[in-house]
């Protein structure tokens, strides 16, 4: 199996990218390209801070940008009017690209939060009553991450639990279902020790895949862990903290300095096994596509052989299939577009 690279010069500094029917996005921070779902480019929305992440609303009408910052853009998508967005009112931290289309009203969700004291909530934006907001399931939660699931006709959130964290609990991260009206929140087990940094659901399967710093677990919808998720050969990263500095021209005192630091809190040469960060079924269902730190995998969906593998400096952070093997990746190193040759 080889991976055969299809060059597009305006992807070579976006970060992350999402896809609809019709249109397919590129956010380099700074700039967010709108293209066609063929990577036709339509329009680049200029001057933005720090948006990394884009979402397209369901009647295709519409593109959300969220930025690190605590502040969001919307873009139309027939004339491309670009409007820009704050964060006000008792929960205005930064937003770190966290957030959703509604699956019916025009409505915005976003999980909020207050930078001093780490109190957070749900908010919603309403788009037809000039933008009047409602902070919903206020305070109990850390909320990590948040995505529509049209498959269910809910939204799937994932939030650490203030109190138990607070008393040393280990079943402190919980899944949360929200129906627009309601919340339904289970305990994920067996989680304790790690963080959740994100997670998805898998309609093929009816499962929950949970993104961790430490491991991958695949969970049911009511947050019972079913198995820990990882590749059938691991690999082993090697690491060092001077080495992240070495090329950034510093003056030779000033890398021997690090050097010395690095080995005094024992942050030279780190072995530590791979870790993933997506998991993305093919259309066809027959392999899955995973991308880890040391690059892309391609594994068979029954055996969970490895049919193929790309290595990618710095690692690969979202995948998606665009057509039968085409698949797109995002990289510290820009977004990539590779053609899966058997």
């Amino acid at each position: 199996m080889k991976f055969k690279q299809l060059k597009y010069d305006f992807m070579k500094n976006a970060k992350n990218f999402c896809f609809s029917e019709k249109y397919s996005v590129f956010c380099t921070g700074r700039r967010a390209f709108i293209c066609s779902r063929k990577l036709d480019l339509l329009f680049t929305a200029e001057n933005l801070s720090y948006v990394y992440h884009a979402f397209i609303s369901p009647d295709e009408t519409q593109l959300l940008l969220i930025s690190a910052e605590n502040i969001f853009y919307l873009v139309d998508l027939y004339d491309f009017i670009v409007e820009k967005y704050t964060i006000r009112g008792k929960y205005s931290g930064n937003l770190e690209g966290r957030g959703c289309w509604s699956l019916h009203e025009r409505s915005l969700y976003f999980n909020v939060c207050n930078d001093k004291t780490l109190n957070s909530a749900l908010r919603c934006y309403n788009l037809n009553d000039n933008m009047s907001f409602k902070d919903l399931l206020e305070e109990k939660y850390w909320l990590v991450s948040i995505m529509p699931v049209k498959e269910l006709d809910k939204y799937l959130l994932f939030g650490l639990d203030r109190k138990k964290f607070e008393l040393d609990q280990t079943d402190c991260w919980n899944m949360i279902w929200f129906d627009g009206v309601s919340f339904e929140e289970y305990p994920v087990e067996n989680i304790s020790g790690d963080a959740i940094r994100c997670a998805e659901y898998e309609s093929e399967t009816n499962t929950v895949i949970i993104y961790g710093h430490k491991k991958t677990l695949r969970c049911s919808v009511y947050g019972k862990i079913a198995e820990s998720i990882s590749l059938p050969e691991p690999g082993v990263i090697t690491a060092s903290f001077s080495g992240v500095f070495s090329d950034m021209n510093m003056e030779s005192d000033n890398i021997y300095e690090l050097k010395k630091l690095s080995n005094a809190f024992a942050m030279e040469n780190i072995s530590l096994y791979d870790s993933l960060n997506k998991v993305c079924l093919s259309y066809d269902r027959k392999r899955y596509y995973v991308g880890s730190h040391l690059g892309i995998f391609v594994v068979d969906a029954e055996t969970k052989s490895i049919l193929g593998k790309q290595k990618i400096d710095y690692g690969v952070w979202n995948i998606a299939e665009l057509s039968p093997n085409i698949i797109v990746i995002s990289t510290w190193n820009g977004v990539k577009v590779f053609e899966i040759v058997d």
